[in-house]
């Protein structure tokens, strides 16, 4: 059943539609033992992040067109300074955007948390666009093999998952 949820938001997620009802984003969360760190990978809905922007920065982006601001990144870092955070072992961690691309609507935003050695349990909290919408993110988490999946909302802005 959760993968039938999952392939659905999916391809909501990624299907290009100018607006939308639902709010939500999908990440992933890739531990990479071989290389000491955590891969993040967050998609998200182009237009939903932009309003968000213009709103904590009162600047326009625009995203994805040829008058883009070229320091887009970092209000982007600074804005996920705010909203997204990760614990490793207990202790906080920030996520550094390493790249960035949009695909069909959709913002996919590259994160790497470097130095991670061995992971016992990781803490999300993501209130990305919350300030806006009833958003709802998707993790999907993935350590060592072991796979685990939560979804945080308003009610629900961070989870401890343990490894």
């Amino acid at each position: 059943m959760k993968k039938w949820v999952f392939l659905i938001l999916v391809f909501a997620a990624t299907s290009g539609f100018t607006t939308h009802k639902f709010y939500v984003s999908i990440n992933e969360v890739n531990f990479s033992a071989s290389k000491n760190r955590l891969e993040i990978t967050s998609r998200i809905f182009i237009d939903d992040l932009e309003l968000a922007l213009e709103k904590r920065f009162n600047t326009k982006f625009n995203l994805g067109t040829s008058q883009q601001k070229s320091d887009f990144v970092a209000f982007l870092q600074k804005y996920f300074n705010e909203k997204l955070q990760v614990k490793v072992n207990q202790v906080s961690r920030t996520p550094q955007i390493v790249n960035t691309e949009i695909e069909d609507g959709v913002f996919i935003c590259y994160f790497l948390i470097k130095d991670v050695a061995k992971i016992q349990n990781i803490e999300i909290k993501n209130t990305a666009l919350m300030e806006l919408y009833d958003q709802q993110h998707i993790f999907h988490i993935n350590v060592s093999g072991n796979k685990k999946s939560v979804m945080l909302t308003d009610a629900n802005q961070s989870e401890l998952l343990k490894f």
